[in-house]
């Protein structure tokens, strides 16, 4: 069944819902690891990490550059 997106304003993803999922290796640096994504249309943005992992992995991140460093 889809599960609704919602945006960080509370208001609902116009793109659509997660209807699939996919597990990839995801490496950032010299960090590698196997993640579940749900599939979504995000329009502009590729990819969006949680807050549970942003907050398990405390990365350093330069919000002008969009770089993500361990």
């Amino acid at each position: 069944r889809p599960i609704p997106v919602y945006n960080a304003d509370g208001t609902l993803n116009q793109g659509g819902m997660i209807t699939h999922y996919v597990t990839l290796r995801m490496t950032i640096g010299h960090h590698s690891e196997r993640i579940t994504f749900g599939v979504t249309d995000l329009g502009k943005g590729e990819l969006f990490l949680g807050h549970e992992w942003l907050k398990r992995h405390n990365p350093s991140i330069n919000w002008q550059t969009g770089s993500v460093k361990f």
